[in-house]
């Protein structure tokens, strides 16, 4: 740093002083280090309560004109410049446009040298301090550049725990709810992080320095331990005294139909039956949407019996019951987390708010179906499911029924014609439709490829419409799944599928051999087409529902911004709809 203050060229500062370092280097990386360097130097400077040290060290001198900079005589100037034949005014004034004025120029000089004096003086003060070492509860002030330590101790991580913690439960775009501050800037801190982990204690994950999606789920395992607390079911441990083994209600081993030893065992046993993919008959197993959906449920009442209650979940009798409903109604904020943290962030929680009416309903059906099938099998020799009574003590649809819930206001296709037409919201304009024409579940969708698209055969006649192969979708309130169900897709689907097609430069036939791995929900990025997830298609629909609920009347904003992509299937629009016309009408009278 002394050699850049007092104006030696950067790169023969970095080969000389920093030799163990990489020299295949550019300009832009010597001068990020420099500007570190005055960022810790001032950091320092502050820690010890000399703001305007810290000012001085964070100038940059070389802004200054350099005092070794030999100015010329004027015959010199002339002669360089070929103006050696000119009038003396003429040289005079070319020489003054050039080098400005001797008095302001000697004063320029004087302002660097007098500058570079006080920041070598400043270097030799700071070097005499007793260095220390950051610690984890240090405010970021005390080690970032003011501008970047305000913006995120703003985001509310005011110290550098805060900033870890919020690095390992989001990864390597920690930075987007940072104001001002992008991937550079929070990959510089990220990198700042590491290279002081051992003093601070602070260790990150390897997320924190690749997406996840070039990780793997395997990676993001170790992020979060397993440890008696709210932690997803896979890594709950449950204490020995609460496991179950001899559980108020628990039947004798002997009795039981189940291989099951403890209550998580015999939950796990209940969620593999409604994993699975079979055909046909009462019996068929929901989807693996369903099955999602079942273990929320059981994972939630789990987790509550555990930490709340203090009982096993066999020992929960028709009061337990009882005071589980009035806990899902008003969760403790401790409980509660935004539902886009997914499994392994420390983030996640298993609730996002008070449950409504219709989601408390589903809750009770599944709570009630996981009772039931234990007492059933003979692990349990009581069914507590009688306390599970919603407010107002109405009945409950059974665990397989799509829970009757309150129409929406508008159908979503037409209503979302009021939004803006950003690629993100025409995409989930794509994504309603589909899921409303067809009716297939949101996960069946993000799966499904053009390759799943069925043609009218030549001989059909010519409105027979193209079909859908979708593998295990159950359809409907029909209980039976079908192992290659074949669902109608509507001809203006189609139509604005090949249009799709034809604007990316591949062939309009979606059975196109070119085609055929294609998903129907797909996104361009870079050149490339990536399908959406599960969770893609979940985000989509939350995004169109927000945007066509501003506006509207409170109830029917929340409604419509508390409808899922299962609301989406269960209130198809009906076969005669109202005119387009008709619907932005009904849109403008809400919002008026």
């Amino acid at each position: 740093m002394r050699a850049v203050i007092q104006g030696i060229d950067t790169r023969q500062a970095w080969s000389r002083y920093m030799q163990g370092e990489d020299d295949r280097v550019d300009e832009r990386l010597i001068r990020r280090v420099i500007n570190t360097y005055r960022d810790e130097l001032a950091a320092a400077a502050r820690r010890h309560a000399r703001p305007g040290t810290a000012r001085l060290v964070l100038m940059d001198a070389s802004r200054l004109p350099d005092a070794t900079r030999v100015r010329p005589s004027l015959e010199e100037f002339a002669l360089v410049r070929g103006l050696e034949d000119f009038s003396l005014e003429d040289q005079l004034a070319a020489f003054e446009e050039a080098w400005g004025a001797e008095t302001e120029d000697r004063r320029q000089q004087s302002k660097r040298r007098r500058l570079v004096d006080r920041q070598l003086e400043a270097l030799s003060w700071l070097e005499g301090l007793a260095s220390r070492a950051p610690r984890a509860d240090d405010p970021v002030e005390d080690w970032l550049a003011p501008a970047l330590a305000q913006r995120v101790a703003a985001a509310g991580m005011p110290t550098l725990r805060s900033v870890a913690d919020r690095i390992q439960a989001v990864g390597v775009r920690w930075w987007t709810t940072v104001p001002a501050v992008g991937p550079t800037k929070g990959a510089r801190i990220v990198e700042w992080l590491r290279v002081h982990q051992q003093e601070t204690g602070l260790a990150l994950g390897p997320h924190a320095f690749a997406p996840i999606a070039h990780l793997g789920r395997a990676a993001l395992q170790p992020v979060v331990p397993p440890a008696t607390a709210l932690r997803p079911l896979e890594k709950f441990v449950v204490p020995e005294v609460l496991r179950g083994r001899t559980g108020r209600f628990r039947a004798p081993p002997a009795t039981c139909r189940i291989s099951a030893s403890d209550d998580l065992e015999a939950v796990a046993v209940w969620l593999q039956g409604r994993g699975r993919r079979m055909g046909g008959g009462e019996g068929a197993a929901p989807a693996e949407e369903t099955r999602r959906a079942y273990r929320k449920e059981a994972e939630r009442l789990l987790l509550w019996a555990v930490l709340a209650q203090g009982k096993a979940l066999s020992s929960l009798d028709e009061e337990d019951c009882a005071a589980y409903v009035a806990f899902v109604r008003s969760p403790p904020p401790e409980w509660c987390g935004p539902r886009h943290h997914e499994r392994w962030s420390p983030l996640w929680r298993p609730f996002e708010g008070p449950l409504r009416a219709a989601a408390l309903q589903r809750c009770i059906a599944v709570l009630r179906a996981l009772f039931r099938f234990l007492h059933d099998c003979g692990y349990l020799t009581h069914d507590p499911s009688g306390g599970l009574r919603p407010e107002g003590g109405g009945g409950v649809p059974d665990a397989s029924t799509p829970s009757a819930a309150q129409p929406m206001a508008l159908d979503v296709q037409q209503s979302s014609l009021m939004a803006p037409a950003t690629p993100g919201l025409v995409r989930a304009r794509r994504v309603a439709a589909w899921l409303q024409e067809t009716d297939v579940q949101p996960g069946a969708l993000a799966r499904a490829r053009c390759a799943d698209l069925v043609p009218p055969a030549a001989t059909d006649a010519a409105d027979t419409p193209w079909r859908l192969r979708v593998q295990g979708e159950r359809r409907g309130r029909r209980r039976a799944a079908q192992q290659d169900a074949m669902v109608e897709v509507p001809a203006a689907l189609v139509a604005q599928l090949q249009s799709l097609l034809r604007t990316m430069g591949r062939p309009a036939d979606p059975c196109d051999e070119v085609n055929a791995e294609l998903p129907l929900i797909f996104d361009a990025r870079d050149g490339r087409v990536v399908g959406l997830s599960r969770e893609g298609v979940y985000k989509a629909i939350k995004r169109l529902l927000h945007h066509c609920s501003v506006g509207m009347p409170e109830p029917q904003r929340q409604a419509l911004q508390a409808a899922s992509p299962q609301r989406l299937r269960r209130h198809r629009a009906p076969a005669q709809a109202p005119s387009m016309n008709a619907a932005v009408a009904a849109a403008n009278h809400l919002r008026a």
